[in-house]
C-alpha cells in the first residue's frame, strides 16, 4: 500500500500566488522524502480554474 497526502479543497474559493507556491514547495519536499501520492479533493469553481491554469495536474491528482 503506497502512502498518499490528501488536501481537502471543498471549501476553498480562491488561490493566490503564495498558495500556488506552497503547493509547489510541498510537492518538491514530498519528492525528496516521503514520495507519497499527492491528491487535491473537492476543488471547484475559481479554485479549480486556478489550479488548472497553473498546471498543477502534473504534481497533484484531482478528485
Amino acid at each position: 500500500m503506497s502512502a498518499y497526502i490528501e488536501l481537502d479543497f471543498s471549501q476553498v474559493q480562491y488561490l493566490d500566488s503564495s498558495a500556488l507556491g506552497m503547493l509547489v514547495l510541498m510537492s518538491k519536499k514530498n519528492e525528496q522524502s516521503v514520495q507519497a501520492k499527492l491528491v487535491i479533493r473537492g476543488a471547484q469553481g475559481n479554485a479549480l480554474d486556478i489550479l488548472e491554469m497553473a498546471n498543477m495536474a502534473k504534481l497533484y491528482a484531482f478528485l
